[in-house]
């Protein structure tokens, strides 16, 4: 079987969402909370599942992932993608986890030595490039300017240019623009959505999956969970239709999702925003959809 890589550098957005409505447009949808208020709960697997629902089925604002292999993939056999994570840690020995980590067999397990020759030392299933001297791991991404404020703080916080020696003054300027960067990209730290930053969205509230520091399962928030399911995706479409560019993979994930017409507030705003207004595409990705529109542009490539 054939193996493709795919890198994926995806920030999509996380909602937490249920509903019912047209097939191209809902304008309505009740979040968990609101139906076990109403005495509408659902059950434990819904809970653990509900990403993968189809929402004019099921009533579930997933990604209609279960309908997309139910109704489409079948028997069908896709090429191996091997999906490179850059995100938080993984409990590489989970019991889930096992047979499906990529493994470099150029490289010797727990020797010490690096036999591929590629810089890196035991990089069996790749490398911590967020880890520090023991590897342990950073709980969130540090930027190249983070590590240079963490370096030079002590040295340079609160001083100006002429204060600094002549021989460091490179340093010192070097120090002041990663104390720039950091100011701007705190602006931004919070912002999850947006029609300028934000392609796409993604269910990435309450979504349950391997814990990263013990052998159990957890239900984690954030994009990082959301991007995992765009990863999960944008595989998916690569592993059936392998000629499909990386562009056309893009183009199906933002062309192909579910618009959701609902007035909601955000963040500290007092008017309500319609929710396709808050991407650039203003959907919420599907992977039924982006599977009928796959067949169809591969088929035209014919």
């Amino acid at each position: 079987m054939k193996q493709k890589i795919i890198f994926l550098f995806l920030l999509p957005i996380f909602i937490n969402c249920k509903g019912t409505s047209s097939q191209n447009q809902v304008s309505f949808f009740p979040s968990i909370h609101f139906l076990e208020k109403n005495n509408l709960y659902l059950s434990t697997e819904e809970k653990r599942n509900w990403y993968t629902k189809y929402i004019f089925q099921d009533s579930i604002l997933g990604i209609s992932l279960e309908k997309a292999y139910k109704e489409i993939l079948g028997k069908k056999k896709g090429d191996t993608i091997i999906v490179v994570i850059i995100d938080m840690p993984v409990k590489i020995d989970h019991t889930e986890l096992k047979g499906q980590l990529w493994i470099n067999l150029l490289e010797i397990p727990d020797n010490n030595l690096d036999d591929d020759d590629n810089g890196y030392i035991d990089d069996i299933h790749g490398w911590n490039f967020l880890g520090d001297k023991n590897k342990g791991s950073s709980e969130f991404v540090n930027y190249e300017y983070t590590r240079i404020i963490g370096k030079y703080d002590t040295l340079y916080k609160g001083k100006e240019l002429a204060q600094i020696l002549q021989e460091n003054q490179n340093i010192f300027l070097e120090y002041t623009r990663a104390k720039e960067a950091y100011i701007e990209q705190m602006k931004y730290s919070d912002s999850n959505y947006g029609r300028t930053k934000v392609d796409v969205f993604a269910p990435g509230l309450d979504i349950y999956t391997t814990d990263p520091s013990s052998e159990q399962y957890a239900f984690v928030d954030g994009t990082s969970a959301a991007a995992a399911i765009v990863s999960v995706l944008s595989a998916l479409l690569r592993s059936y239709y392998p000629e499909l560019s990386a562009a056309q993979i893009k183009f199906i994930l933002l062309n192909s999702g579910i618009d959701y017409n609902v007035p909601i507030k955000v963040g500290d705003e007092e008017i309500l925003i319609t929710f396709n207004q808050l991407s650039k595409s203003g959907k919420i990705v599907n992977a039924y959809n982006a599977l009928l529109l796959a067949e169809k542009i591969a088929q035209k490539k014919k």
